[in-house]
């Protein structure tokens, strides 16, 4: 696993230049190619490698959504991932809104 690559992943999402369509499909480039690595790394028995990254703050939260949404994890793992959406949700800003939805669409809040 390489986190550095999950990271620089997480960092060309985060800072897409919403009025530059090569950058908004470099970002969605990014994001593919993330969802892609978890779920590889998850195939192969890999995912509580990556739980330590939670707290990280770009590809952190990326890492969180994106392992809770996986079928076949422990409670726990899911359970840590929904404790950091939690926090997100806490935040403020639009990263809050979406993670609020998020979390009452989950059935995770009422």
């Amino acid at each position: 696993m390489d986190i550095a690559k999950l990271k620089e992943l997480a960092d060309v999402h985060a800072n897409i230049d919403y009025g530059s369509t090569s950058s908004v499909k470099r970002g969605n480039a990014a994001a593919d190619a993330l969802r892609s690595e978890v779920n590889r790394l998850a195939a192969s028995g890999q995912v509580a490698d990556l739980m330590p990254y939670l707290s990280e703050p770009v590809v952190g939260s990326w890492l969180a959504y994106t392992i809770a949404e996986l079928l076949g994890i422990s409670d726990s793992q899911r359970s840590r991932c929904v404790a950091r959406i939690k926090e997100i949700a806490l935040a403020g800003g639009l990263e809050a809104s979406a993670a609020k939805l998020w979390l009452k669409n989950g059935g995770y809040v009422s």
